[in-house]
């Protein structure tokens, strides 16, 4: 985060493996999450649950290749089903 200051919701930088994509992804909720953990952590929640919806629909289109392998094609579903569940559970929290 160098060149920045960081934000009073940031929690301590150690904890965090990705400080940088942390502070980039949630420094537009600032408003939002002041200094309350419990909006910093649904903030994060909302932001989670973007991502995995995003990479369940690449993950779809997947399936739309023709010159995939029934084996191919089954493991494909596997992981959208167990990614379906995910992306659900996480619309359950936020």
């Amino acid at each position: 985060m160098e060149g920045r200051s960081r934000k009073s919701w940031l929690p301590n930088v150690s904890l965090i493996r990705y400080p940088d994509l942390c502070y980039k992804t949630l420094s537009g909720y600032d408003n939002t999450i002041q200094d309350n953990p419990t909006q910093l952590a649904n903030a994060s929640l909302s932001e989670t649950l973007k991502c995995a919806e995003s990479t369940l629909n690449m993950v779809k289109k997947l399936l739309e290749r023709r010159e995939l392998r029934p084996r191919e094609a089954g493991a494909i579903k596997d992981c959208v089903e167990t990614m379906k569940d995910s992306v659900d559970e996480l619309r359950s929290h936020c």
